[in-house]
């Protein structure tokens, strides 16, 4: 029997535990082997104190990757969990991954929090939401559960 395979999409900020957890509420029931993931943006080539895109881009990629080690310690525990941060557009990223990984499911936050360039934007759900042929679990932010 096939294993089912959930792709969890991060993007940092406040609910991400919630949506982690959200995501382990729904496939350890399944014992779905979990991945999450986090997408470094592309940015701009130089920010307004001096810094490259590469410096930019590898100091995101270490926050991401801090950020899903203490989830997993935090929420999944013993859980066998993967994870994963990539670069890219988000959305556009978040579809290759899950394709090439086998997803049966991507679950993603829809935030109310959007003003912060790092998160996902409207568009990236959109994009995911549109062009997606893998199932999607999209949680409100004000809908998701505080411990399970």
């Amino acid at each position: 029997m096939k294993k089912f395979k959930m792709l969890i999409a991060l993007a940092g900020g406040p609910d991400a535990e919630k949506i982690a957890l959200t995501g382990l509420l729904y496939g350890q029931p399944l014992n779905a082997e979990i991945t999450l993931i986090s997408v470094v943006k592309p940015t701009a080539d130089i920010s307004n104190d001096g810094s490259t895109s590469v410096e930019i881009r590898g100091e995101l990629r270490a926050n991401y990757e801090r950020s899903l080690k203490k989830l997993v310690e935090k929420i999944f525990k013993d859980y066998p969990v993967k994870t994963c941060v990539e670069e890219g557009k988000p959305y556009s990223t978040i579809l290759k991954i899950a394709s090439e990984r086998g997803a049966d499911v991507i679950v993603m936050g829809i935030h109310t929090r959007l003003e912060n360039s790092q998160y996902y934007t409207p568009n990236d759900f959109d994009e995911i939401i549109k062009r997606s042929e893998i199932p999607l679990l999209l949680i409100p932010a004000n809908k998701l559960p505080t411990s399970a």
